[in-house]
């Protein structure tokens, strides 16, 4: 699968504080199995953004045997984050991921 198709496959937007947020979930057995493709992953993340115009695009990259996330950010919000960004016992982007972003991004100006 190439990384836009992995980006792709399960990705949905919302709109926080007026911003448009691209949210993509992967969920692996362990975090290597992305290594070879992540500079992929993070360069079409970039062009997604662009594409979609959106704010920010997140990709979740879910250990389902830890149960944790690391997360990685493109476009122009939270760039002061440093990634990825590890997240312990992140599992859902609706339950845990949404909330998340509402507390770490700005108010749209």
């Amino acid at each position: 699968m190439s990384a836009r198709e992995l980006l792709q496959k399960d990705i949905k937007t919302f709109t926080i504080h007026g911003h448009s947020v691209c949210v993509a979930q992967l969920e692996l057995y362990a975090l290597q199995q992305v290594d070879a493709v992540l500079d992929d992953l993070r360069q079409e993340m970039a062009r997604y953004a662009e594409e979609k115009n959106a704010a920010l695009v997140v990709l979740m990259l879910t250990d389902i045997n830890l149960g944790d996330t690391s997360l990685w950010f493109a476009g122009a919000e939270l760039s002061d984050i440093p990634q990825p960004c590890k997240v312990e016992g992140m599992l859902s982007r609706k339950k845990q991921m949404l909330p998340w972003l509402e507390s770490h991004l700005k108010p749209r100006q």
